[in-house]
């Protein structure tokens, strides 16, 4: 099969796919791409978390979404230790 100068040059830009185009760029700027890969997962992990949570919680804690949301608003209950005598720096100096 003879081979012709045509088959042996790269395609055009707008012909080649995606993959390609990726691939090319990884190679020419590998410390970019590793950064576009992990900004990518990181904010797929994070749409993920967002979108889980509510359904989390309301397994968790046994009721539905909106019921946990209207607990969440209320003032929670917090318990204060006792200031010791002398304060909590000990005694004054």
């Amino acid at each position: 099969m003879l081979i012709t100068t045509d088959e042996r040059t790269p395609s055009p830009r707008r012909m080649r796919t995606p993959r390609q185009r990726w691939t090319m760029f990884a190679q020419q700027q590998p410390t970019t791409a590793q950064l576009v890969v992990f900004v990518a997962i990181n904010t797929g992990v994070t749409v993920l978390q967002l979108l889980l949570m509510p359904v989390f919680k309301a397994t968790v804690a046994g009721g539905t979404p909106d019921s946990f949301a209207e607990r969440e608003h209320s003032a929670p209950e917090v318990w204060l230790p006792k200031q010791p005598p002398g304060g909590w720096g000990g005694p004054a100096r």
